[in-house]
């Protein structure tokens, strides 16, 4: 299942029309849901709400998290013209441990879109209306990762969860958000 998961993850942020020229290809490695950029490395830093906010202010891409949450520190990458990553770690690990956690990625993807709306086709995938004309998808057999995207933004956010529903009630609420 694991690996049906990151395969149909890394299809959808993947996905290419012949109109794209994205210099950045990400792929997710369900074991440490760390995202590695194609071109630069990037390096996680622990970073307080205040400096996820200062962040948030000055970057190109938003940056998508699922707010404070008791208990985690907030774990932050942003790999130069590719993903920005919040992961929430226990209060005991540091940046860049290896593990599964609650993660929000954000990718730049000019199609963003357009690559979940197809994605939404396939079978076995299941689709959440969100407000604003939004929409996330996400495999029934595996609801720990989901892909959302907003008409005429071009991004699209994943969201990874190792429990097995949060991705998807974090997504439903309304919790998964632009910081700040």
């Amino acid at each position: 299942m694991v690996a049906f998961a990151a395969a149909f993850g890394a299809w959808l942020v993947l996905e290419r029309t012949e109109d794209e020229a994205s210099p950045v290809a990400a792929t997710t490695d369900p074991a440490s849901t760390a995202t590695t950029p194609a071109v630069a490395e990037a390096r996680p830093a622990i970073a307080s709400v205040a400096e996820l906010r200062k962040a948030s202010a000055s970057s190109a891409v938003p940056i998508y998290w699922a707010g404070p949450r008791s208990g985690r520190s907030l774990e932050f990458t942003r790999a130069p013209g590719g993903p920005v990553i919040v992961r929430y770690l226990p209060p005991d690990a540091r940046a860049g441990a290896s593990g599964s956690f609650l993660t929000i990625a954000t990718y730049p993807r000019p199609n963003g879109y357009r690559e979940v709306l197809n994605a939404a086709k396939e079978p076995n995938t299941r689709t959440i209306k969100l407000a604003g004309g939004g929409i996330a998808v996400y495999n029934s057999d595996e609801p720990t990762n989901l892909h959302l995207a907003y008409p005429g933004q071009k991004y699209q956010i994943e969201v990874f969860a190792p429990e097995r529903d949060l991705a998807r009630e974090l997504v439903t609420v309304g919790a998964v958000r632009p910081v700040g």
